[in-house]
């Protein structure tokens, strides 16, 4: 047996030989299938608050404002973008349908209503380490031609190019953030019947349409980038960048809001009873595999405290005991490396054989000649 071969014997004899491991991993198996027990008997007892139905209710809300009259006051506008103040760009009429990350059939649907455009009118900008490029954005608000609703501009700046502030080394590339969209959400309030007032709103931690994340849900900035790596001094160029307008009543915003940006809404009872229920079942069959796994072990003697053979039938505990001295005949007679004589030396030398010849060379395990047995009894 190979040495890898007998170092892996001594490990299994260590822990199956000291009944630990069968015990160990059963226990462990056992405890699992409780833990999944216990999991699904709390999802059971989640089920009995309906935390659903009042995000349901906000969101149709939400719904029922926008059909009343936000959806009517946000028609039928002219809007337009100013980069830098230098170049217009019109923003289209948008009823594209909003998706959610929730598809069940018991969420209400609108007509959505937007303005959106892409564009390329933003400026090239070179990287500089330890700064930043910032433009400014103008709305255009107007109806037409219409004397009783003049254009009204709201300027909005916004960073469009932001290289990591921590980089220093001009010949390593730089991780870099580039605009590549913008959503703002705006008021339209109507102070007098010939007039109307137009501004960003930012109730929410900021212009933009939806939180950063569920974790940092009070900013909502306006811009959202996507990463790309530069060197110090190269040219930045911002291609199809897409601009939305929405309105602050937007059931799009609203269902932001509910659900912390994760445009998931809660699970109903129904579905986290069958989650329960589910985890339940799983958690029993395994309990019951495991059982049924532990009395087959104990048949088997699995559980029984064994010393398996190592090597040529020997224990580990006899392999570890060091090897019996060996014993030789010695013939006390043989020849005598100090006279090169056959004598012993006179100090073994027996009464009967002190005398012999040199050729006697006698049965050194023969008794002496007055040796006398003891008498049998």
């Amino acid at each position: 047996m190979g040495e890898k071969e007998l170092n892996k014997d001594v490990a299994y004899q260590g822990c199956a030989g000291a009944n630990v491991t069968n015990v160990t991993w059963v226990l462990f198996l056992l405890l699992a299938g409780l833990a999944v027990v216990g999991v699904g008997i709390g999802f059971l007892a989640k089920a009995k608050h309906d935390s659903r139905a009042p995000q349901l209710a906000l969101y149709q809300a939400a719904i029922d404002d926008w059909n009343d009259f936000a959806k009517a006051n946000f028609s039928d506008w002219r809007v337009g973008i100013y980069v830098n103040s230098t170049y217009n760009i019109p923003l289209n009429v948008d009823n594209s349908a909003d998706s959610l990350n929730d598809n069940k059939d018991d969420i209400p649907t609108y007509t959505p209503l937007k303005y959106t455009a892409v564009t390329t009118a933003l400026q090239p900008w070179t990287i500089s380490l330890g700064a930043y490029d910032q433009q400014t954005i103008t709305i255009v608000w107007g109806r037409g031609n219409d004397t009783l609703f003049p254009p009204q501009t709201v300027p909005i700046t916004l960073k469009v190019c932001i290289p990591d502030p921590t980089a220093l080394n001009a010949a390593v590339s730089v991780n870099t953030k580039v605009i590549y969209q913008m959503c703002a959400k705006v008021n339209l309030t109507y102070p007098g019947d010939d007039n109307f007032q137009f501004s960003f709103d930012g109730t929410n931690g900021g212009y933009g349409c939806t939180p950063v994340s569920a974790d940092d849900y009070l900013d909502w900035p306006a811009e959202s980038y996507v990463e790309r790596f530069y060197h110090s001094g190269d040219t930045v160029t911002f291609s199809n960048v897409a601009f939305t307008i929405r309105s602050s009543y937007d059931p799009y915003i609203a269902a932001q809001e509910i659900t912390k940006g994760t445009l998931q809404f809660n699970s109903s009872p129904a579905d986290i009873t069958s989650v329960g229920r589910i985890l339940i079942i799983l958690g029993i069959i395994w309990i019951i595999c495991i059982v049924i796994i532990a009395i087959r072990l104990k048949s088997r003697g699995g559980f029984k405290k064994k010393v398996p053979k190592l090597e040529d039938g020997k224990t580990l505990q006899e392999m570890n005991q060091p090897p019996a001295p060996s014993v030789q005949a010695v013939n006390l007679y043989a020849a005598n490396p100090a006279t090169g004589t056959d004598t012993a030396p006179t100090y073994l030398a027996s009464p009967n054989t002190q005398n012999a010849p040199n050729n006697a060379n006698p049965d050194p395990y023969a008794p002496p000649q007055d040796y006398y047995p003891p008498p049998q009894v």
